[in-house]
């Protein structure tokens, strides 16, 4: 036998109702109907706390979800560095789960003095009953990241001329040079 699940997001019993309309005892079983959309409630970086990234390191950026969402789902962050550098963040592993996971590496011309995420874009999100994620406001405070500060400093020195000249000859171990 089949039912139609209620329009109303709630629980609710199931009873049994006859032919001449007698209803029975409450079962055991229960049936939830939701309609909520799943929402991004934080960003987190791992490893975590305040810190400094040069070119070629690497660091997990992970966002948690309100509830569960379907394995192979995924949204796209753009972060606010001087590259405005995209991230594909997906659910690790095959099963549902409230994260999603990426990994961003420093590239050479990345640079900003406090990392965030400036917005995203969904890939596509479901929760486990098939709910679409639409796009809400980013998390902020310590909600971004857990409000650590990140500082990316992709930008290599340059003109090493202008601060050592182009001769500076041979030097005796200790000395000075200018």
């Amino acid at each position: 036998d089949t039912i139609t699940a209620p329009a109303a997001e709630g629980t609710y019993k199931l009873y049994v109702i006859d032919a001449v309309d007698n209803i029975s005892i409450a079962s055991n079983a229960t049936l939830t109907v939701d309609n909520t959309a799943p929402t991004i409630t934080s960003f987190v970086i791992s490893p975590s706390g305040n810190g400094s990234y040069k070119i070629g390191q690497e660091f997990t950026i992970t966002a948690n979800t309100s509830e569960n969402i379907q394995s192979g789902n995924s949204i796209t962050v753009t972060l606010n560095n001087t590259t405005n550098t995209t991230v594909t963040l997906n659910v690790p592993g095959s099963s549902a789960g409230n994260t999603m996971e990426g990994t961003y590496t420093v590239a050479s011309g990345d640079s900003t003095s406090s990392l965030a995420i400036t917005g995203f874009t969904i890939v596509e999100v479901k929760d486990i009953v098939g709910n679409d994620m639409t796009p809400n406001s980013l998390p902020t405070g310590t909600d971004m990241f857990g409000g650590s500060t990140i500082v990316i400093d992709g930008i290599s020195p340059t003109n090493q001329n202008s601060v050592f000249g182009t001769n500076i000859g041979p030097v005796k171990g200790g000395s000075i040079v200018n």
